[in-house]
């Protein structure tokens, strides 16, 4: 397994102690926890309407606190690797931290027991938390000297998350009676959009264009190809905030489709593409995560499509199912297996290559674990999604079990890499 960054040109001051991201990686699996049990305690009942309490309660489980939490953790590393420049010193990473945690879990709760004053406290949190990590994550990027594609592509990422935070506020007011008036169907779907398509697609998106090429060895993205990406996004922005001030919802339908089409079609065959033309093939467990996630969005994309032209009748929790756990939960719990160990070995290690023995990153994390972690997650995905197409409830319930197994394994690995100790601390 190479290392995901060329190791020459970082020094670990250039990025946050070690603490910062397995903080953020490690409670986020532990949320991936909590909605597995989730599903199998409500089991099919969890997708029976979209703005149930149980259904937004759990969305949020995996959104906010798996996905948000995660890719927050890598960008406090990312970020000043590509850019040169830290996000934030590591008492504020943490303290934002604790600010981001408090609001899931207040929002998480709220909304599950519909109690009124923890939904209303919730944005106060989330949107101070979210706000100002985009602002400093938009300031890392801005001020960068290597204004690179990914960079810029990190830079739009974090603006879509916080508009869908910004929204996210207003539609947690309004379930508790605030803004009545506004046109909420409007407002949630572009939430959706922003959070899901705009914050996790657009970063997933950017990163691919710096990890699979140097992860892979395969062959660059081209110039053309990211440019045009970026400015599909944020044209799609644009058309999705206009049409939010004017209640177009006309518009909004061109801007969410727009980024649809994007981050889960256009960037997932041109990466599939990319990696049919490796130059030489790597014995990667990891690789399989990645496939099998830009499958899941290309499916995922062509349903979407299925349902809007030929008037297919499939349930949209079906899709999410796809999109959520599929395509976005795929590529990062790949990834997860590619940066603990690394950042593990990064700061305990390799300052010491070279003076005395040091495991390497197939020895801290070995592929076999890779390959059961991904064995079980795909399992769950595949019940998950024969459980949606044979209307069979119970079914969820055992999905739901073999996320919770899938999710703890996740947690045991991270845990597991932890134990590695640098020989002179």
């Amino acid at each position: 397994m190479t290392t995901p960054f060329p190791t020459s040109s970082i020094l670990p001051e250039q990025g946050p102690p070690l603490r910062v991201p397995m903080t953020y990686f490690l409670t986020g699996i532990l949320f991936f926890v909590f909605y597995s049990v989730m599903l199998i305690v409500e089991g099919g009942h969890l997708f029976d309407f979209y703005l149930a309490s149980k259904t937004v309660a759990s969305v949020h489980l995996l959104t906010l606190g798996f996905l948000a939490l995660v890719m927050i953790g890598a960008l406090c590393q990312m970020v000043p690797v590509i850019c040169g420049k830290p996000v934030l010193p590591p008492r504020i990473s943490l303290g934002i931290y604790a600010a981001i945690l408090c609001g899931i879990l207040l929002l998480v709760w709220g909304v599950y027991l519909h109690h009124v004053l923890l939904i209303r406290t919730a944005p106060v949190f989330l949107v101070t938390s979210f706000l100002f990590f985009s602002a400093a994550s938009l300031r890392a990027v801005f001020k960068s000297r290597a204004f690179s594609k990914t960079a810029v592509g990190i830079g739009v990422s974090v603006i879509f998350l916080a508009c869908a935070v910004v929204i996210g506020a207003g539609l947690a007011f309004m379930r508790t009676g605030f803004f009545s008036y506004v046109s909420h169907p409007l407002f949630f779907q572009t939430h959706v959009a922003f959070g899901i398509l705009g914050w996790v697609g657009v970063l997933i998106m950017s990163v691919s264009w710096q990890v699979i090429p140097m992860f892979y060895i395969a062959p660059s993205y081209g110039r053309q190809f990211t440019g045009g990406a970026i400015f599909l996004c944020l044209l799609s922005l644009l058309l999705c905030v206009v049409a939010l001030f004017g209640f177009w919802s006309s518009l909004s339908y061109i801007g969410i489709c727009m980024l649809a089409f994007t981050v889960l079609a256009l960037n997932p065959i041109y990466t599939l593409k990319i990696l049919s033309r490796r130059k030489k093939t790597l014995n990667d467990p990891t690789l399989k995560f990645w496939i099998s996630g830009l499958i899941c969005s290309i499916l995922s994309f062509a349903l979407i499509i299925a349902v809007w032209a030929f008037r297919l009748n499939l349930p949209v929790a079906f899709i999410g199912w796809l999109v959520v756990p599929g395509w976005a939960m795929f590529i990062i719990h790949g990834m997860l297996c590619r940066i603990m160990p690394f950042l593990v070995w990064f700061h305990r290690f390799s300052s010491l290559a070279g003076k005395t023995p040091i495991p390497s990153l197939k020895k801290i994390l070995p592929y076999e674990k890779i390959n059961i972690s991904y064995i079980l997650h795909i399992s769950a995905l595949i019940v998950g999604a024969v459980s949606f197409l044979a209307h069979f409830s119970s079914g969820f319930r055992v999905a739901g079990v073999l996320m919770l197994l899938c999710s703890l394994y996740l947690l045991n690995i991270g845990v597991y890499v932890l134990r590695f100790k640098d020989p002179y601390s």
